[in-house]
């Protein structure tokens, strides 16, 4: 039975951030969509300036923080440790709140120098306005890594939620307030707006810290009044521990924000280059725009790699110490059931976004149609990139949870490598212009996916066919995509563009499903570990399959 608790847990952890991510994105919809709507592309590239530093900032200093936290705690659950899993936190806060003040201080010090750098002067009031949120989101981390390692990730979700809440009602009254009521302008309206991020930072730490504190006392009281049996790790040790996890995963979950503000600098200057007058309003599409909803579908996929992360690590623990058949076994069927649950959401996601991508641009941007149509010709190509993005992080969270986390890092530098080389050649070719940059992005994600899923391959242990576990969910994707293309204008002329493609959204994921169903991409098993999963799996049987 081991096999099937594990692998339900990390189905089901994911689950519960895969819905509380969607929230969060519907929330943040909330929030850009209006926001957005009001400053324009010109206040969009000053609201979005900001976070490709801040976001380099945060993750060089403590990406690796959570993965390795929950990596170590869920070693320490599966020996039994409970006063070591309290070691590890204890040891960590400190270093992370020193952290935390260094990258405070470097944004909003240097706000000025770094938005004249990027381009963007006007944005310099932006990068204060957020650097609070690096005082308190490192801290928020560690103790978020604390639920990922115990598999508790109702906590996760709930410091999500109270975040992306507090943010959205913040920034959405002070970029409401400055823009209609105060007339301030793009810049300074802009700037209110991120300012949502410092506050829902502040609360989101408190609320952590306060699940923390309530589930020590719930869950771990008792065994922590009983004698240490397990040898005790030195601060310092603990510290060297999670550098040792962490830098790997840093390295690699820095180089994205790296070349994201590589993008701010290059995508506006090889535009200039070759005399396009709007560059700054055609990143703020790119970015705010067409980038925006891409990450809607992927907070699934990103919910999937924190739960791998330690489901892998214990049933890897348990095999390398075993090393029975059993246990190889089961440890293979779990990375195999993560990559396949990336493609089942990665490849629906991608087709009906390109398939899509204008009549989905002019619905949620009405109000800027002319940026709509423009960010649809950028969202048909960047569309692509679910499918690849969505194996890049179930194989990235297998890989760290079998203690290989140097690999996705690798594997990453060389796809960004194609990316910025594409990225200056093809936005400044007059033919590809803004597409180029999408195009880059499509093909750095191919390159890093495609590696990292030769990198599992090449492991002895592992039973992975990457052609077996995508042939169902691809042709699923591609049916149900021939029904969008079909069907969409005829349903538009009908009921008109906006309920049109809300139809056809809605239609389209139901023949998915059903076909997902008839081509028996999931195993009995697999239907068990889903939510609901017994319903479904009656559901199938019904029809035969």
């Amino acid at each position: 039975m081991r096999d099937n608790t594990k692998k339900n847990s990390f189905i089901k952890g994911a689950t519960i951030l895969g819905l509380a991510g969607i929230f969060i994105k519907i929330l943040g919809a909330a929030f850009k969509l209006p926001l957005f709507n009001w400053i324009g592309a010109e206040g969009t590239s000053y609201y979005m300036a900001p976070y490709p530093i801040y976001n380099w900032l945060l993750v060089v200093s403590t990406a690796g923080i959570p993965t390795a936290i929950a990596r170590l705690i869920a070693e320490k659950e599966t020996e039994g440790d409970t006063h070591g899993i309290f070691g590890i936190i204890n040891a960590i806060v400190k270093p992370i709140a020193l952290i935390s003040v260094v990258i405070f201080a470097i944004l909003f010090f240097g706000a000025e120098p770094i938005s004249a750098w990027v381009g963007l002067p006007e944005s310099a009031i932006a990068f204060k306005t957020i650097a609070p949120a690096l005082l308190f989101v490192p801290l928020m981390s560690v103790f978020r890594g604390f639920f990922q390692g115990v598999q508790k990730m109702q906590g996760f979700a709930i410091t999500q939620i109270v975040e992306q809440l507090v943010r959205v009602i913040v920034g959405l009254t002070l970029g409401y307030v400055l823009w209609f009521t105060m007339a301030a302008g793009p810049a300074k309206s802009a700037a209110g707006a991120t300012f949502g991020a410092s506050a829902g930072a502040i609360v989101g730490f408190v609320v952590a810290y306060s699940i923390y504190k309530y589930m020590k006392s719930k869950y771990y009281s008792d065994a922590l009044k009983l004698p240490n049996q397990h040898k005790v790790d030195g601060s310092w040790d603990i510290f060297k521990q999670v550098l040792i996890i962490s830098i790997p995963i840093t390295i690699g979950a820095s180089i994205m924000p790296t070349m994201n503000s590589i993008d701010l600098m290059l995508v506006v200057r090889r535009l200039n280059d070759i005399g396009v007058e709007n560059a700054k309003e055609l990143y703020g599409i790119l970015t705010g725009f067409a980038v925006t909803i891409v990450n809607f579908p992927q907070i699934l996929t990103a919910s999937l790699q924190i739960s791998l992360v330690p489901a892998v690590t214990q049933m890897f623990v348990i095999y390398d110490k075993s090393k029975s058949e059993d246990d190889r076994k089961h440890l293979s069927d779990t990375v195999n059931a993560g990559i396949k649950t990336a493609l089942i959401i990665g490849v629906p996601c991608a087709i009906g976004l390109v398939t899509l991508a204008e009549p989905v641009m002019l619905l949620l941007y009405s109000s800027q149609k002319e940026s709509a149509i423009i960010g649809g010709s950028i969202l048909a190509v960047l569309g692509w990139d679910l499918i690849f993005l969505a194996v890049y992080q179930a194989t990235t969270g297998i890989l760290q949870g079998i203690k290989k986390q140097m690999l996705p890092a690798l594997n990453l530098g060389i796809g960004m490598i194609f990316k910025v080389v594409l990225t200056y050649v093809l936005v400044g070719n007059p033919v590809f212009g803004i597409n180029g940059a999408a195009i880059s992005t499509v093909v750095a994600f191919a390159v890093a996916s495609g590696l990292n899923v030769w990198s599992l391959a090449r492991l002895d242990y592992l039973d992975l066919n990457i052609v077996k576990l995508s042939i169902k969910p691809v042709i699923s994707g591609l049916v149900m995509g021939a029904f969008v293309w079909v069907a969409y204008n005829p349903i538009a002329g009908i009921l008109g563009g906006k309920l049109a493609t809300l139809v056809t959204i809605m239609v389209a994921a139901v023949i998915y499903g059903i076909l997902i169903i008839m081509t028996k991409t999931l195993s009995h098993e697999e239907y068990d570990m889903l939510p609901g999963g017994s319903k479904l799996r009656k559901l199938a049987e019904k029809l035969g399959r």
